[in-house]
């Protein structure tokens, strides 16, 4: 038996001194490796990304396609909201202004007026989105939704309205993030003027000039200035002749709006109804001491 072993390590010796078993002894001892060392060779595991969540501030346009409780009282079938937001690490907080709802209509912007409403929420790490906001005259607000990975958009959301002297409603809700308005726009105004010889026709040409603030104030309106040029309004004179009007203005939403008063103090303002590219709306012109004699205009308002 001791012949049997001695004849084994004879052989194993033999085979040692073959490059081909040599080679092999030292490339599993490298591979292996010892004391729990990284393999060389092997590549580690990468650990998976944390998820974040979405980051939803800014200026806000939702909409809600309403599913009626009382049908009868129903006279636009949607809820319009405006809001700003701020949100960090998944808590969310703002101001809410409903811009139409189905029971009052039309609430809309800084210049019909409308209540600011603050709000709080969440944001889940899926993107999950809830909030809530209860008006001061008692009406309630709730809204949830999927909220896009870059913080742009609100899908797939349904939302309840309880009004605190109308009908309750709720429905599906989407929305998304409004760009800033920052930038040239050129509106094309068309009037109908009023004189002391009748009614005519008269266009105008504004070129405006704005700058949204990065932050919206505590009524949850994002201020806007700039300058304007006039061509084609010959009876709005300019503060200082060699200079542009200075503009103010504000948006919540998508709407809201731009003015700027001549020496004379006639005030043209030019509502914010939409930021599509073009988008229509209309303007006002009025006061002074010398006025250009219109009432009302349209306006296709659209961005350089």
């Amino acid at each position: 038996m001791s012949g049997g072993i001695g004849s084994s390590r004879h052989i194993v010796l033999s085979r040692l001194r073959e490059p081909f078993f040599f080679g092999l002894i030292i490339a599993t001892f490298f591979l292996t490796g010892c004391g729990g060392r990284d393999t060389p060779g092997l590549t580690p595991t990468t650990p998976a990304t944390p998820k974040n969540y979405a980051d939803m501030t800014g200026n806000w346009q939702l909409q809600g396609v309403v599913q009626p409780v009382q049908p009868s009282i129903v006279i636009f079938p949607y809820v319009l909201f405006g809001a700003s937001l701020t949100s960090t690490k998944g808590q969310v907080a703002g101001v809410m202004r409903i811009q139409r709802d189905q029971c009052g209509g039309q609430r809309r912007g800084p210049y019909l007026g409308s209540e600011a409403v603050p709000l709080t929420g969440s944001i889940e790490l899926d993107g999950n989105f809830s909030l809530k906001a209860t008006t001061a005259s008692g009406t309630t607000v709730t809204a949830s939704g999927l909220v896009s990975a870059d913080g742009t958009t609100l899908s797939n959301g349904t939302f309840a309205v309880v009004e605190a002297t109308c009908s309750s409603s709720g429905g599906t809700l989407d929305g998304s993030r409004v760009p800033p308005v920052t930038g040239t726009w050129v509106a094309n105004i068309s009037f109908d003027m009023v004189t002391g010889f009748g009614s005519t026709a008269k266009t105008a040409t504004v070129t405006e000039q704005w700058v949204q603030a990065a932050t919206a104030d505590d009524q949850g309106f994002f201020p806007i200035t700039g300058t304007a040029t006039v061509q084609g309004l010959s009876c709005l004179d300019s503060m200082d002749a060699a200079a542009p009007f200075s503009l103010t203005g504000s948006i919540n939403g998508n709407q809201g709006n731009v003015s700027f008063s001549d020496k004379d103090g006639q005030t043209l303002t030019l509502a914010i109804e939409g930021v599509s590219n073009p988008t229509y709306t209309e303007a006002t012109l009025e006061g002074g001491a010398t006025s250009c004699g219109y009432r009302e205009g349209s306006v296709s308002l659209v961005k350089q």
